[in-house]
């Protein structure tokens, strides 16, 4: 008997999340990760698992430094699209917390 491995790509959803993004989803995100992290000006966040990338948008625009990280390479294409302008303190990657070689490089 044959067992087909199955995946559901979560950040083919936030692809189409975003292509509609609610006017109100950035001003939610910025109450939700200023209650959770507080003041984030000059850290370094790493957001693992960053989906759709409003984490990261906003711990951007607060002034941190941002690792995005998420196994879906279509999780990485939303973040992406989140992270205007090629900026050098907000770097996304694809790939597994459970790389060690890839943790090892971050």
């Amino acid at each position: 008997m044959s067992i087909e491995k199955r995946t559901f790509s979560f950040g083919e959803n936030w692809l189409r999340y975003l292509d509609r993004l609610p006017p109100t989803a950035v001003k939610n995100m910025i109450g939700y990760v200023d209650d959770w992290l507080g003041d984030v000006k000059g850290l370094r966040v790493v957001d693992i698992g960053s989906g759709q990338g409003l984490c990261s948008l906003v711990a951007h625009e607060r002034g941190a430094s941002v690792v995005s990280l998420d196994f879906d390479p279509a999780s990485v294409r939303a973040t992406n699209s989140l992270r205007q302008g090629d900026p050098a303190d907000w770097e996304v990657f694809e790939g597994s917390i459970l790389d060690s070689a890839l943790i090892d490089r971050l």
